[in-house]
């Protein structure tokens, strides 16, 4: 796929970096930098049915994409290779991600209920450099490999005719590196592989049951609850060489990196249905989340290497935090539905939702103080790109969701009619500094007209959306129009 194309121009119309030192030129309303091509997908699939009640599958899938552009990002995902004098050039024609999977499962049906597990594997190898939409000089690459492997026990089983308990548990261990070749024989970017993230691993595990209960057919209520640890780790580091990054390095690797984190979580709900055209839903849950390895374990403050740490995709440059604790959210939700008795001429739902989080991962500048590195105007820049480090703060959000739809009729041998809307808000705050929270959709609509005859389905949408003001300003996340 070629570059997609926005609605209308977009780019300032003075000379910029996409115009000067790309080799293809940029129309004024094309998305530089997010075409896509050579995807090759393949998956076998081998199922075994034995005493009527048990089934084993297995799947094995590889995916394998040439090249890939981030436009909200500083690199592509693109083949490249060196040259004699360790310079890069691109191979649009190999693959630069590979992606390789194996998943067993089974299911099994007892007199007592239902047994369940799953194992599966999965192995990652991408490699990044510039498109052509974005540079046109010195190629830059940088390189990552992850292996996961993962599985689930879960047991259900029919307590009464009206309790139903589940229960299991499932694990996740993960492996991470992220390195990046030198290049050259001198300068800057030579002569050692820079380790962002060495011998990276993050390890779940977890326990949790579930009771679900139907009191009468107008009253469910479900209980549930998780206990895990989460626990991560990662190897010493080394930059492109000692004079820029030997320093750094040093400290980062002079600390222990392990980190453990406790989980403890748990949900309630209750499902009322008075009528059979009205269900009302209430519920309260708690949820955890340990920082990822990108939040925890990339280390440098020079500007080059923290403006490649960005998987926000809000152009800004990060570093990590080896001292972030879990994400705590404390969230209640309430919904009411009303439809017609067969649930399918009309209906009509309505949600809304508060959560308190603790300890939340935003982020906070760079002063001077973390390093030399970061100058004074960093602290206080309201128009360019910064530099970030992820901290723990205090958050709430808060909104509603409606959807409905309606049956507008049927006429014969042309097909039948419905119209579908849905419209959504969400507020986020960060509670410590005041501001905003990062990426918020600001209130928005969709509505969509739906034509069905047999087999066939169209369907015509449209979508608008509210302005957006209030923006995350430690970021500069810009304002949209709407």
């Amino acid at each position: 796929s070629d570059n997609y194309q926005a609605a209308g121009d977009f780019k300032v119309r003075t000379p910029t970096l996409w115009k000067t030192t790309a080799e293809n030129h940029v129309a004024e309303r094309e998305v530089g930098s997010s075409a896509y091509g050579g995807s090759r997908n393949t998956e076998f699939g081998l199922a075994f049915r034995f005493l009527h009640d048990h089934l084993i599958e297995l799947k094995v899938g590889e995916q394998d994409l040439d090249y890939e552009g981030f436009p909200n990002q500083r690199m592509d995902m693109v083949w490249s290779v060196p040259d004699a004098a360790n310079m890069y050039s691109l191979r649009m024609g190999q693959p630069s991600n590979m992606n390789e999977s194996v998943n067993l499962r089974y299911n099994g049906q007892y007199e007592w209920g239902v047994l369940e597990a799953t194992l599966f594997r999965q192995r990652l190898r991408h490699h990044m450099d510039m498109l052509r939409d974005r540079w046109i000089g010195m190629f830059m690459p940088m390189d990552a490999e992850s292996a996961t492997v993962g599985g689930l026990l879960k047991a259900s089983a029919d307590l009464t005719d009206t309790d139903l308990l589940r229960a299991g548990m499932d694990f996740q261990n993960y492996r991470y590196d992220d390195w990046w070749p030198p290049i050259g024989l001198s300068g800057a970017m030579c002569c050692d592989a820079f380790w962002n993230v060495r011998d990276g691993r993050r390890d779940r595990i977890g326990l949790f049951a579930e009771w679900e209960a139907r009191w009468n057919p107008a009253w469910m209520t479900l209980l549930g609850i998780r206990g895990g640890t989460v626990a991560s780790d990662a190897g010493p580091v080394q930059g492109y060489n000692v004079g820029m990054y030997g320093a750094e390095a040093a400290d980062f690797n002079a600390r222990d990196r392990y980190r453990k984190d406790n989980h403890l979580d748990w949900t309630a709900l209750a499902r009322y249905t008075p009528a059979a055209t009205q269900t009302w839903e209430a519920g309260f849950a708690r949820k955890s989340r340990s920082p990822n390895l990108l939040e925890r374990y990339p280390w440098t403050y020079e500007s080059m290497a923290m403006s490649m740490n960005n998987f926000v995709g809000d152009g800004n440059a990060y570093v990590g935090n080896m001292d972030l604790g879990p994400e705590i959210a404390h969230t209640f939700s309430a919904s009411g539905d009303w439809h017609d008795a067969s649930q399918r001429k009309w209906n009509l739902k309505l949600t809304g939702h508060l959560t308190h989080v603790r300890d939340f991962i935003d982020a906070e500048r760079c002063a001077p103080g973390m390093s030399i590195r970061c100058p004074a105007s960093n602290v206080t820049t309201t128009n360019r790109y910064v530099k970030l480090r992820y901290v723990n703060q205090a958050a709430r959000l808060y909104g509603f969701d409606l959807s409905g739809k309606v049956e507008l009729g049927r006429i014969e041998s042309i097909g039948s009619f419905s119209l579908g809307g849905m419209t959504s808000f969400v507020r986020g705050e960060n509670r410590t500094t005041g501001d905003n929270l990062y990426h918020m959709m600001p209130l928005n609509l969709k509505l969509a007209l739906t034509h069905r005859l047999g087999g066939w389905t169209n369907t015509a949408e449209v979508q608008g959306v509210a302005a957006k003001t209030r923006i995350s300003q430690v970021r500069n996340e810009v304002t949209t129009p709407g």
